[in-house]
């Protein structure tokens, strides 16, 4: 299986998660086909960058959403947003606005009951949800 994914936060969240598909990938889990980080920085985080330099795998940035999402094809891409908890939903509602249908999502998740739009999405599109470990390295 090949995966392509984007990850939104390029902090010590997305350093985590691009670190689990790095390790799936060489135990032969899937193969990492397109990575992009979207991140306001542009760049990476200080955990992200020595891992980046030793990955050997080629990885895209950008700061904005829209770039990496011309760089992917929404029916095969995952989405995996590594951002603050406050954040989450508008993001979340904005990728799908463009047509991405799985997502990962860190918790803890926070949308109001009243927003109908973030509950639609779990109903119409693939969304799993991942803890956070508050020491993991």
């Amino acid at each position: 299986m090949t995966v392509k994914v984007i990850i939104v936060g390029a902090g010590k969240a997305g350093y985590l998660h691009f670190n689990s598909y790095l390790k799936l990938h060489s135990q032969g889990a899937f193969n990492i086909e397109n990575v992009s980080f979207v991140d306001p920085a542009g760049g990476p985080g200080p955990d992200l960058a020595p891992l980046l330099s030793k990955c050997g795998r080629p990885v895209s940035f950008h700061t904005s959403m829209d770039g990496a999402a011309g760089a992917h094809d929404v029916g095969s891409t995952i989405v995996d947003l590594c951002l603050p908890s406050r954040l989450l939903a508008e993001s979340l509602v904005a990728w799908h606005a463009l047509g991405f249908k799985r997502f990962i999502v860190e918790k803890p998740f926070v949308a109001s009951p009243a927003r109908q739009d973030v509950f639609d999405i779990f109903d119409s599109s693939q969304v799993v949800m991942v803890q956070n470990y508050r020491h993991s390295r």
